[in-house]
């Protein structure tokens, strides 16, 4: 690590205000080949520098960008109060959100914002029922904490003619007939296909999405056999850069362009408005507390 005695003091530094400065140590070692081809510590970084850095870190969330450039800036705030920094100057701090935005990859980021179409297209082309429920699920109606609203979700849960659905965590939500058609086939299917063609037999515990084998009744336990599970689909049809996360801000890209469509409105009127704002959050089990940054983030999918 460049300059590591200077880390090690701002390190120091921290574990007067913070517990641990573990996460911070990825942060530095990241950065640390650009200040060796720089032949400079960090915080002497001009803007120029620190631009084409995050380039080439290739962000692909205004969060992670975010983060690490909050990480830099205390880092050379210290230095600058140390009478560290050659000019003086604390780059860091001058760079806004709306710059840090243009730096992201869009390249990647834009083929993990999906439409509906395109998810439509994906499980068609899943050989199992269960998976295919998964990932329209997610689509639909959210992740929810450790995937308890799709793992532990029932056929009696699902209200046809209505087209309505009560989920494990109390909402009841709007599904589409596409899901209720395959919560149906899912329901009905008591056999798993591999990749390799191989299948084993589903066990029939009353849920939609049945298991191979059994599992001990633990959230995380269950959560993560689905994590792995939608993993293993979304590699089997060559999308393994997807991530439910991915899938689920998708779906509220989806439901935010319907109501834009429904109400003859915009973007901001829809977010802003506390009433069509609040029928996204209570589909997807979120809140949007700051709509400028969901438009920030995700304006250019907004119609």
């Amino acid at each position: 690590m460049y300059n590591e005695d200077r880390k090690q003091r701002f390190y120091e530094f921290k574990l007067k205000t913070v517990a641990s400065v573990t996460p911070l140590v990825p942060r530095f070692k990241r950065v640390a080949p650009f200040e060796h081809m720089y032949q400079k510590d960090l915080c002497d970084f001009n803007l120029n520098e620190i631009t084409e850095m995050y380039k080439l870190f290739k962000f692909t969330t205004l969060e992670s960008i975010i983060v690490v450039n909050n990480t830099l800036t205390q880092y050379t705030d210290w230095c600058v109060n140390e009478n560290l920094v050659l000019n003086g100057q604390n780059i860091y701090a001058t760079i806004t959100p709306d710059m840090l935005a243009a730096l992201l990859n869009k390249t990647l980021l834009n083929h993990q914002i999906v439409s509906r179409d395109t998810i439509l297209t994906w499980i068609e082309a899943l050989k199992n029922p269960r998976d295919r429920f998964m990932i329209l699920s997610i689509f639909e109606y959210g992740k929810s904490k450790d995937f308890e609203d799709t793992i532990r979700a029932k056929m009696d849960d699902i209200d046809i003619e209505n087209h309505t659905m009560k989920l494990y965590s109390g909402r009841v939500v709007n599904v589409s007939e596409a899901l209720i058609l395959t919560a149906q086939k899912s329901n009905m299917t008591m056999e798993l296909t591999y990749p390799y063609g191989t299948k084993s037999k589903l066990m029939d515990d009353g849920t939609i999405i049945k298991r191979s084998h059994i599992v001990k009744d633990d959230p995380h336990c269950l959560g993560r056999q689905m994590y792995n599970s939608l993993a293993a689909a979304l590699k089997s049809i060559d999308v393994s850069y997807m991530t439910a996360e991915k899938i689920n801000i998708s779906g509220q890209i989806h439901m935010t362009n319907e109501l834009i469509r429904k109400y003859n409105s915009n973007k901001n009127k829809i977010l802003y408005d506390v009433e069509t704002r609040s029928m996204i959050e209570h589909q997807y089990g979120i809140k949007i507390n700051r709509p400028s940054y969901f438009l920030k983030k995700y304006g250019d999918y907004l119609i």
